[in-house]
């Protein structure tokens, strides 16, 4: 007999330093050389200097939940924007805030550990 004892407290403290050590900022740069094959020439010929650029922030700390009956439930809320940078100009083409909710809902059949993964919620404030 196997027993497991799970907590919330060491994810928990690992999302405190991602968040406090500013590690959850994600930023990423599509050139069009990073563009398929079919599409690089066509892209490089319009515009060979342009590029797409997606940026997220945490503005809260992630929260991590264990609850008998729901599962293990994440709750992260940051700032999305993408930008394209054309010849002259950039322009701002999505700034977000979103709020999203992860469940992970874990079931043991047969010796086997399965897991279903769940988007709970989803809140996205788009501004201008």
């Amino acid at each position: 007999m196997v027993g497991i004892l799970l907590s919330d407290y060491i994810p928990n403290t690992l999302f405190h330093h991602i968040y406090m050590y500013d590690l959850g900022n994600f930023r990423q740069r599509y050139t069009p050389s990073s563009l398929p094959k079919i599409l690089q020439k066509l892209s490089k010929a319009v515009c060979s200097k342009c590029y797409v650029e997606i940026s997220a922030n945490l503005t809260d700390q992630p929260r991590f939940e264990i609850d008998g009956a729901l599962g293990a439930r994440l709750q992260l809320s940051a700032n999305v924007s993408v930008v394209f940078n054309g010849r002259e100009r950039l322009h701002d083409v999505l700034h977000a805030y979103t709020k999203l909710h992860v469940t992970l809902k874990p079931t043991v059949r047969q010796s086997r550990i399965f897991g279903d993964v769940s988007l709970t919620s989803v809140d996205v404030n788009v501004f201008d």
